[in-house]
């Protein structure tokens, strides 16, 4: 029988949970200007969205489903897949199915996008499946076979133990071909035993194999624990996020998740903390990782904390920047108020070249309760008044907000949402400003 690797953090389970909770209607919420959103694919019955998009230099989007497919092992509802959207000559787009999971030693349930290379080849993770004694989850590639077709490989399988398990985050490369990421579990016996996570490298070596170093061991203390959401590549130096640990006696004793760095010393790799989040005004619960700016800062968002609502005990969350020239202070540049701009931050954010700030919320105040989530796509811009959402748009009807979003070269936004049941939709959509 294999072993499953168990997630240890409750609170954190249920902050997750709100991305599979969804609700309502389809409409704009900014009427001033003439914006379009429409559907560009749907995939019909349980598939579960999450992970992000990402474009190739041809204008081709490529994504994943966390279920869908035909893969028998995870259930009637398939094991995931990967899919590419092309634009054709009739002004829609047409979706093929890359690659479909099994639920083996090719992996399941990918809670991510996948990232390119310069060939074309697509790199992300599966949270399940992989090694026969513990489905914690693999690393795989996808290259387009010569004959047509896609081709998978399987780069690592993580075993459970120091090496981590799970991993819910889009993978980052550098330009010698090394892969970074992290896995939410595993790496030590603590939080609850199922271990806080680590962040890994994956080489590849003379044999064709690649080779695993882990970085960083969280330890669930001042380090942080259970990473998520992107990486940010700066050289040879990494930033993340870890959804928890930090200062411990807050967020119900499991830490409010810390921004870290990690970076090469005389003895190693090490890791430093940057902030450390304090679940009030400056957030809590950094799910969605990091994006690097221009000038160096990293931006991301916390998904509670901020505002204070009988609809967010906890906080409705909030974007923020830390910049290295105040020695990493933070400054939180929107707090959400699950009023028109929604609450609760999911998915990194994305910048476009004039610096704007574009992400999405999973709950908007016309939801009829604090479980019934909607979802919302906003855009911050720095006025004179400081930032402040300069275009907010609802995602179509009956879907949630599952992730990041993308611009293509016109400033067109995508993302991707999914359906409220076993009987909705979930799919791609397209936001026209």
């Amino acid at each position: 029988m294999r072993a499953t690797c168990l997630r240890g953090d409750q609170k954190l389970l249920q902050t997750l949970n709100l991305l599979a909770v969804v609700a309502v209607t389809f409409g704009l919420m900014d009427a001033a200007q003439a914006q379009t959103v429409k559907e560009i694919a749907t995939f019909p019955g349980y598939t579960f969205a999450f992970g992000g998009l990402a474009f190739d230099s041809a204008g081709n989007l490529y994504g994943t489903t966390n279920i869908g497919g035909s893969g028998t092992v995870c259930g009637q509802n398939g094991c995931g897949t990967v899919f590419a959207l092309s634009p054709n000559s009739s002004g829609g787009w047409t979706e093929t199915v890359l690659y479909t999971f099994t639920g083996v030693s090719d992996g399941a349930n990918p809670l991510t996008g996948v990232v390119l290379d310069a060939a074309g080849n697509l790199y992300g993770t599966t949270r399940h499946g992989g090694s026969a004694s513990c489905v914690c989850g693999n690393v795989y590639r996808l290259s387009p076979a010569a004959g047509g077709g896609w081709t998978e490989t399987v780069l690592y399988s993580f075993t459970g133990g120091s090496d981590g398990s799970s991993p819910e985050g889009t993978v980052v490369l550098d330009s010698k071909g090394n892969i970074y990421g992290t896995t939410y579990s595993g790496g030590n016996s603590g939080c609850f035993g199922s271990g806080c996570g680590v962040v890994f490298k994956l080489s590849p070596t003379s044999n064709g194999g690649w080779s695993e170093t882990v970085l960083h061991t969280f330890t669930g203390g001042i380090d942080g624990s259970h990473p998520l959401g992107s990486l940010a590549l700066q050289g040879t130096t990494l930033y993340g996020a870890a959804a928890a640990g930090g200062i411990l006696n807050a967020c119900n004793y499991y830490g409010c998740g810390v921004v870290f760095k990690i970076a090469r010393s005389s003895t190693g790799w090490k890791e430093t903390v940057l902030y450390a989040f304090t679940g009030g005004q400056d957030g809590s619960d950094p799910v969605s990782g990091i994006t690097l700016d221009s000038s160096g800062n990293l931006v991301g968002a916390a998904n509670q904390g901020g505002v204070k609502t009988s609809q967010c005990p906890y906080g409705c969350g909030l974007t923020f920047k830390l910049t290295p020239s105040t020695g990493w202070r933070e400054v939180v540049l929107y707090r959400f108020t699950h009023g028109n701009d929604g609450a609760f931050p999911v998915g990194p954010v994305t910048l476009d070249a004039a610096g704007n700030v574009f992400g999405e919320t999973i709950s908007p105040s016309w939801c009829n309760s604090f479980i019934s989530l909607c979802g919302v796509v906003y855009k911050l811009s720095l006025s004179s008044a400081g930032w402040q959402p300069s275009a907010l748009y609802q995602i179509p009807s009956d879907w949630n907000s599952s992730g990041s979003v993308v611009l293509d070269a016109a400033g067109n936004i995508f993302g991707m949402g999914n359906g409220p049941s076993e009987t909705g939709i979930s799919g791609v959509f397209e936001i026209t400003p």
